[in-house]
């Protein structure tokens, strides 16, 4: 996956997209001790996770950062 290159992109709660199946029961397990979460990027997949999630946890706060202005 891509990584971004600013501080603190290496410390704990940071994940990369990906759809492998390690990733996804890491990310699912932060998501519900979290009471917000930052999606970077607007991509395909990112917004499928999104999607997801915030069925999944309505009571997250979700938000998107993307640096296009259209998605």
């Amino acid at each position: 996956p891509r990584t971004l290159n600013v501080d603190g992109s290496h410390l704990e709660g940071v994940f990369y997209a990906s759809t492998e199946t390690s990733f996804v029961s890491r990310l699912v397990k932060k998501v519900k001790e979290a009471k917000r979460v930052l999606f970077v990027g607007a991509g395909f997949i990112t917004l499928g996770f999104l999607e997801h999630l915030s069925s999944a946890y309505p009571e997250k706060s979700f938000t998107v950062v993307e640096v296009s202005s259209s998605i």
